[in-house]
């Protein structure tokens, strides 16, 4: 991969992680371990920074101090309809 691509790989993944969100819709039939496999799939892919952002927010850590969910709702209150 050129540098380019391997740091926007997290962008054009960004529309599969609603797998890894309990009770998304359309993830019923998978399983733990799919779903684990998936998400190591994911994390191989990334940056090794973008990998280190996505496990924290797996971990509802937020790797930015001051990033709060108002602060995101603030600058994207179309990610969160009323």
């Amino acid at each position: 991969y050129s540098q380019f691509n391997e740091h926007n790989m997290l962008y054009s993944e960004v529309r599969r992680l609603y797998l890894f969100m309990e009770g998304a819709p359309g993830t019923e039939n998978l399983t733990p371990l799919k779903r684990e496999s998936m998400f190591i799939g994911l994390l191989e892919t990334v940056t090794p920074d973008d990998a280190d952002l996505l496990l924290a927010m797996k971990e509802k850590i937020s790797p930015y101090p001051g990033l709060t969910k108002e602060v995101v709702v603030a600058a994207f209150p179309e990610l969160f309809p009323a």
